[in-house]
């Protein structure tokens, strides 16, 4: 084998390329949304995760800015696991951010957890499953359906004061949970359901006649919506023929209630399907971190979308906005031991006095009254009454 000396007369080092020494590279973060892809409301979510980045940045609390990546792409359960798999991996390999922000769905999580667990990237989802967080996976839960279910049950028998309660539940994960926390809560409360209609995850509008109208026929005097929500349309169509015949039992549903926001139509049609149901949402004019972020977020881009997943936004960037402000090293396992730390950041979602805190076996954050009823009167989501 033949050996070849490269000679530098003049030094190595004036061979290298001129780089420059103490620039600060931006942390990256990833946003991977996979449901209602391309439609407004969810742009406000993007914007104000940026803008919690942003006031990080501005306030001092970060020694740099944030550059944001967007990856929308439909994940479960219209499209499959592998394609929402394929692109967290891609996204975490070609973008190589800090973090990622989503997916978020309950059909999707569970896909996504063991790929970051292997490669031990801090994962924050809204995810409202309840066994769905991990070593590596934060939630701000977009509702629970163990807590929902229960809120739903009290709201039944405290308000509308039914003992006889029905439920119109979807074939899937959701669906399940939902309905199995729903009959404890009855059984708990001395309510009880006395019609259970199991529909598929995607059913056509005589279908979601045949469920609502065994409600009635089975004389309940109020009655649920729970699944992943891809038949709400049909559900709440359906619902209000019944109810214009006289049918007068309370609709009570779950986080597909936030299809009541401008922009979300085309998976629940236009706000007056909701009229006269109580929903889960998220959000409450009394909160004064949401109304605040509300007035800051205006005056950053000139419109003031007062819905949850603006708040929810604003609460996923805030979190790790302050896992990054404290991480030693600035790395992602660094970032993941942060975020453990963090404790009592007040949160723009759910009511006054709802606040953030992570712990080492505790990685769903909210902490308070992070779940709100509310009800559609005359074309208007309002506060339901208590």
């Amino acid at each position: 084998m033949e050996w070849h000396v490269v000679d530098y007369p003049d030094g190595i080092s004036r061979s290298l390329p001129k780089v420059n020494s103490g620039t600060r590279e931006p942390h990256r973060v990833a946003i991977i949304q996979d449901w209602g892809v391309g439609l407004q409301p969810l742009y406000d979510q993007y914007d104000a995760t940026q803008l919690a980045f942003d006031e990080a940045h501005q306030s001092g609390l970060l020694d740099r800015p944030v550059e944001l990546k967007v990856v929308e792409v439909e994940g479960l359960p219209y499209a499959r696991a592998t394609t929402i798999l394929d692109a967290v991996e891609r996204t975490v390999r070609e973008f190589a951010p800090i973090a990622i922000i989503g997916p978020h769905t309950s059909e999707n999580v569970p896909v996504i957890n063991p790929y970051v667990e292997e490669v031990g990237i801090p994962f924050i989802a809204m995810c409202g499953g309840l066994e769905l967080a991990g070593p590596w996976t934060f939630l701000t839960p977009n509702g629970t359906f163990c807590d929902e279910a229960i809120l739903m049950v009290d709201h039944a028998v405290d308000v509308a004061g039914a003992r006889k309660l029905g439920v119109i539940r979807e074939d899937n994960l959701l669906g399940d949970e939902y309905t199995t926390y729903m009959k404890k809560r009855a059984h708990e409360r001395d309510a009880s359901f006395v019609a259970d209609v199991r529909v598929g995850s995607f059913i056509d509008a005589d279908t979601a006649a045949a469920a609502v109208t065994m409600m009635r026929n089975s004389a309940v005097e109020a009655y649920m919506y729970v699944g992943f929500g891809a038949n709400a349309f049909s559900v709440l169509g359906a619902s209000q023929k019944l109810a214009a015949e006289g049918y007068a039992a309370a609709r009570i549903t779950m986080s597909i209630f936030m299809g009541t926001i401008d922009g979300l139509s085309q998976y629940t049609g236009l706000i007056d399907n909701f009229e006269g149901w109580v929903g889960v949402d998220q959000f409450d004019e009394r909160n004064i971190t949401f109304t605040s972020m509300l007035d800051r977020f205006e005056k950053r881009f000139g419109r003031r979308p007062v819905h949850c997943y603006t708040a929810q936004g604003y609460d996923m960037g805030n979190v790790v906005a302050h896992g990054l402000a404290t991480a030693k090293p600035h790395s992602r396992y660094g970032l993941r031991q942060s975020l453990e730390k963090i404790r009592r950041l007040d949160a723009a979602v759910g009511g006054p006095g709802n606040h953030i805190s992570f712990g080492h076996y505790d990685h769903r954050g909210y902490k308070g009254d992070y779940i709100t009823m509310r009800t559609v009167v005359s074309g208007k989501n309002v506060l339901a009454a208590d």
